[in-house]
């Protein structure tokens, strides 16, 4: 019972704490930093403050999380160049990255082939 309770007072947070809150669960670029600390109601003193600190201990740098992103989205193989710009975009992060052309054609041979087979399997037991 008291595991429930404790679940339901909201405690107030730091800036800073709520930063690292966020960070526990994934890479956020400054933008994305900015915007929900902005939600969670924080003043821009407070904001600019905690982003320089994260930004000096390394936990916010959005050239490392930039290229860590892009190599995620590469290494999945059936995304192009237009899909990761705007992904990255949306996440403002830069992204001085491409696919080679080559590979990028080849993945999507790859992409199409798969749904091609699988939409051979699904005519086959008679879904369409």
């Amino acid at each position: 019972m008291a595991y429930y309770q404790n679940r339901t007072q909201k405690t107030e947070r730091s800036c800073y704490e709520a930063a690292l809150h966020l960070l526990k669960y994934r890479g956020q670029s400054e933008m994305e930093m900015r915007r929900k600390l902005k939600e969670r109601s924080y003043g821009e003193k407070d904001i600019e403050d905690t982003l320089g600190k994260l930004k000096h201990y390394g936990y916010v740098d959005d050239e490392s999380l930039s290229e860590d992103v892009f190599r995620a989205f590469r290494s999945r193989r059936c995304y192009g160049n237009s899909y990761i710009l705007q992904k990255m975009k949306a996440r403002g992060l830069p992204c001085p990255y491409r696919i080679p052309e080559e590979e990028e054609k080849d993945n999507a041979f790859h992409v199409l082939q798969s749904r091609c087979k699988r939409r051979k399997t699904l005519i086959r037991y008679g879904s369409t």
